[in-house]
Order: structure tokens, then C-alpha cells, then sequence
């Protein structure tokens, strides 16, 4: 993924790699005198999405260290994220 992500990188042009960081990230700070990123935060959804697909080739390559993805994250933190989606007990 992390591969074709910089493939996509190389291709563009300048406004859609803004785009791409936009939506990737909270922030990134450059170090123009060095240049180079110094620091950066990905946004939540991308983060959580790496995390997932980190686990699931540690688990594929039945890596014997390998953690689990519920170890490390709660997927969902808001449990009941639509109230308008409610599914109701049969009581008969």
C-alpha cells in the first residue's frame, strides 16, 4: 500500500500531492534549512487503517511474536456512533 501510495506521489502534480496530504495527515512539519519532515501526525482513520493492515500480515506470515489488533486498538470507540440505527430485541 505504502508503495503504491509513493508511486501515486511520483506521478502527480503539486496540488493533488497537497490533497493527498491533506488527507492523510493532521499535520507536517518541514525543516526547510535541513529539508526534510521532522515530525508529523497521520489522521486517526489512517493510522487505525495501517495498524489493521500490520497485523494482518504479521498474521499471515504466522509471525510467532505477532500482536493482536484488539491488544492494540478499540476499532470502533464510539459503540453506538448512529442513534438512529437501533436494532430492537424480539421479546416474544
Amino acid at each position: 500500500m505504502v508503495a503504491q501510495m509513493t508511486q501515486v506521489w511520483d506521478i502527480s502534480n503539486d496540488e493533488d500531492r497537497q490533497q493527498m496530504a491533506h488527507m492523510l495527515f493532521e499535520y507536517i512539519i518541514y525543516d526547510l534549512d535541513e529539508r526534510r519532515i521532522v515530525d508529523f501526525q497521520l489522521k486517526a482513520w489512517a493510522a487505525r487503517y495501517l495498524t489493521v493492515r500490520a497485523d494482518m500480515y504479521l498474521n499471515m506470515e504466522g509471525n510467532e511474536n505477532r500482536s493482536s489488533i484488539n491488544e492494540k486498538s478499540d476499532l470502533c470507540p464510539i459503540r453506538n456512533s448512529n442513534p438512529c440505527f437501533v436494532l430492537e430485541r424480539d421479546t416474544s
